[in-house]
């Protein structure tokens, strides 16, 4: 709960995803205490989403790359991510109030197609487009059947859209109808989803081609949060201020570039350069040692370019007449794309992310590893001495396996793509067959079960 009592300086967020500092933590702080059920991770999804809507054309990292952003919120239903959406609306409506013309920096509508999109961005140049139940566009995405289709070309818009430095445009039969925006576009994005939805329609080819890779995925993975009894009802005087400044500088620049001029540049203090620098060093590392595991590569291969933006986005929201990049706001940013490469990466090692022979079998691994380290599973029948010499029995796999949709999606089936992975996991040496007529003398067991030999990136 918040006490009213405190002063806005005083109210902070849990520790769980430390808060920005500067102008961007008051944001967060607001949006996080104004939500009957608040969580940091909505709030700063919000914050950097909104950022982004303003600032993605007028401000420019130091090495020419727009402030755009894919900000993809991920969390279970009932947890209040809705609240990021809603937030940024309350916001944007008192910070605009008789500016009309201002609030058109945030868009709202279902991506219908890749023309619908190339239309909106060719009419407002810079924008966050709020999109809900994201999880299910994707999955319109994934479908094989779509890669020539609506839904191909929208993913292929999108992936462009990130880095776009030139003018778009529609050109038709009928000339009258053409469309050509005005200069550069910078468009940003606001996503929600849920987790089942969200990785159950990722593919392999999307982790490969570099589009998941131009995404800051921000994960809640706790449960409901304790109701907030007393949520701010309307954002302060100052804050709203702070918005409405942003907001007139990013007009007043844009007029200046409708005139020939350039985004203006976010330079880095001498430290922050240095901070990035080496963070550029350690990610054409990690992506070295990736080798040929293309979902790893890609985790890292624009890891540097999202945290960079992130810091100048902060830099931006501090001072927009005349930002400047400092450690704070580097520390910060790689912090949270660090958070980023650590949750989605620990989805794509447990077999949550992608659809083909790999990631099951990952996700099989995964199933061992929570069996190996949980506690004893309940409701499968199986006998405490059995579980712990770690013989697992095929019914827990196979049961498990079954809700998941790299199995029951699978174009031979759900069983046959189970037995395929098994039979993998065993000639990998993660798992030996047991003799059933062992098994049934030893612990009392009368179907198929194994036992774990070893589990990859484990010491047991």
């Amino acid at each position: 709960m918040v006490a009213l009592s405190m002063a806005p300086s005083e109210w902070s967020l849990p520790p769980v995803m430390n808060e920005p500092p500067g102008t961007a933590g008051r944001l967060v702080r607001h949006i996080y205490h104004s939500a009957i059920l608040p969580v940091p991770e909505v709030a700063i999804a919000a914050a950097l989403g909104l950022l982004a809507g303003i600032c993605g054309r007028s401000w420019n990292t130091y090495t020419d790359a727009q402030l755009n952003l894919y900000v993809v919120l991920i969390a279970r239903s009932g947890t209040g991510k809705e609240h990021a959406r809603s937030a940024v609306q309350t916001l944007m409506r008192h910070a605009a109030g008789d500016h009309k013309h201002l609030a058109t920096y945030v868009q709202w509508g279902d991506m219908a197609s890749a023309p619908a999109l190339m239309k909106v961005c060719a009419a407002h140049p810079c924008f966050v487009s709020m999109q809900g139940e994201w999880g299910h566009v994707l999955k319109g995405m994934s479908s094989p059947r779509s890669h020539e289709g609506p839904m191909g070309s929208l993913r292929r818009t999108i992936t462009s859209l990130y880095s776009n430095k030139a003018q778009i445009g529609l050109n038709y039969s009928d000339t009258d109808k053409n469309v050509l925006s005005e200069g550069a576009v910078s468009f940003s994005m606001l996503a929600e989803t849920t987790p089942l939805t969200f990785y159950g329609a990722l593919t392999a080819d999307m982790l490969a081609d570099g589009f998941m890779s131009r995404f800051n995925v921000i994960e809640y993975t706790g449960d409901r949060p304790d109701d907030n009894a007393t949520p701010l009802p309307t954002p302060s005087p100052e804050l709203v201020a702070v918005l409405l400044g942003l907001l007139l500088q990013a007009e007043n620049l844009r007029r200046h570039m409708s005139g020939g001029g350039a985004p203006t540049p976010v330079p880095c203090d001498l430290q922050a350069r240095n901070g990035l620098e080496a963070f550029r060093t350690e990610c054409a590392q990690a992506v070295r040692r990736a080798g040929d595991d293309e979902a790893q590569r890609q985790l890292w291969n624009r890891a540097h370019l999202k945290a960079l933006k992130v810091a100048s986005l902060l830099a931006v929201a501090d001072n927009c007449f005349s930002p400047l990049v400092t450690m704070a706001h580097v520390e910060w940013a790689i912090g949270l794309v660090r958070h980023d490469i650590r949750v989605f990466g620990g989805r794509i090692a447990n077999g949550d992310v992608g659809d083909d022979d790999a990631a099951r079998q990952a996700k099989l691994l995964g199933m061992c590893r929570d069996y190996f380290h949980g506690g004893l599973p309940k409701g499968y029948g199986i006998p405490d001495h059995m579980h712990a010499k770690a013989i697992v029995p095929r019914k827990y796999l196979q049961i498990r396996s079954g809700r998941i949709a790299s199995f029951k999606n699978a174009r031979d089936g759900a069983l046959r793509a189970f037995d395929s992975a098994l039979r993998s996991m065993c000639d990998c040496g993660y798992l030996m067959e047991m003799d059933k007529m062992k098994a049934a003398e030893d612990y009392g067991y009368q179907g198929k079960c194994y036992r774990i030999v070893t589990l990859p990136g484990s010491d047991d």
